[in-house]
């Protein structure tokens, strides 16, 4: 043990020999393991490591590890929040101390994610749940009227202007690529969107504005509780009678063993949020949909002027 904490801490140690160790640290749970994990967050080593780090801590009691995350949380890429969204929302002290953090303005609340949020709202603690209402309002799912209203109104901002596919595919890495794979690129939390049916435009808006109106059967969000008080959620990769592996929002792999495992049962709400349009003007939902609509990779720099959302010559 002591020499795999000297190679997770080493700098020029090889990546995917830290690797394999982090993910060993994450099953033994060695207490040591804790500050040695901890110090990756203030080196910076790369989202790689640090998104390891992170899920290993997930499987840890001690009650310094939701401080120090939130303490680095601003100094991490959008892809290693990912990852510490995941775990300080998993537990409820972490994630009263997450929220205590943002309602004194140390972090943004707007940027964390829907899903995140859904799984700090899991928590039974009242005075987290008057404290996320404060942050973010109360929840509340649109209804269907509602959402055809939306996609009614996106169908019309589409197809009344023109959408360079360039700039959509700039808000799609930042965004939907998180999840999803199109062209070879993106993360593999999702469907693989190059071979879905991205010509028919109804389709598309019916499953960004109402994810949960058609889930694809092996991509059902699953909520587990465990029995030292974790919530978690995502799809499963794998599952046998000894242990069931999920997957989250952060593209990592989660593996429980069945008997730490209280609760598991599946959601009707697809592990896609809802509203992920909303902070999108209509030009910036033009040029995303004329990059999804796309039927081949984009090479090189935009062309000019402007293609439509539907492509090149419509």
């Amino acid at each position: 043990l002591a020499a795999a904490l000297r190679t997770i801490a080493d700098p020029k140690a090889r990546v995917s020999t830290r690797l394999e160790y982090l993910g060993i640290c994450g099953e033994v749970r060695a207490a040591a393991a804790v500050p040695v994990m901890l110090g990756l967050l203030d080196a910076a080593p790369g989202d790689t490591l640090t998104k390891a780090a992170l899920g290993a801590l997930e499987h840890y009691e001690a009650p310094e590890i939701g401080a120090r995350v939130v303490a680095a949380y601003n100094h991490l890429s959008p892809n290693a929040q990912l990852a510490a969204e995941t775990l300080l929302a998993s537990r409820a002290g972490w994630a009263q101390a997450w929220l205590q953090a943002m309602s004194e303005g140390k972090i943004d609340p707007h940027q964390v994610s829907p899903n995140a949020i859904r799984t700090v709202r899991s928590h039974a603690e009242p005075g987290l749940q008057e404290l996320a209402d404060r942050l973010w309002g109360r929840p509340g799912r649109p209804t269907t009227a509602e959402m055809e209203r939306q996609i009614q109104r996106l169908t019309a901002v589409v197809r009344g202007g023109l959408g360079d596919p360039y700039d959509g595919r700039a808000l799609f890495q930042a965004t939907c690529a998180v999840c999803h794979t199109l062209f070879g690129q993106g993360g593999r939390v999702g469907p693989d969107l190059t071979t879905y049916q991205r010509d028919d435009l109804a389709t598309l808006l019916l499953n960004i504005v109402n994810p949960s109106a058609e889930i694809r059967e092996g991509y059902e969000n699953y909520l587990i509780e465990t029995k030292d008080d974790r919530s978690l959620n995502g799809f499963l990769v794998e599952q046998n009678q000894q242990v069931v592996v999920l997957r989250g929002l952060d593209g990592q792999n989660v593996t429980l063993e069945r008997k730490d495992i209280a609760q598991l049962a599946a959601s009707p709400l697809s592990l896609m949020p809802e509203g992920l349009l909303s902070a999108f003007n209509d030009q910036q939902v033009r040029d995303l949909f004329a990059y999804l609509r796309s039927t081949q990779p984009l090479v090189g720099e935009p062309p000019h002027p402007r293609l439509s959302a539907a492509g090149p010559g419509h």
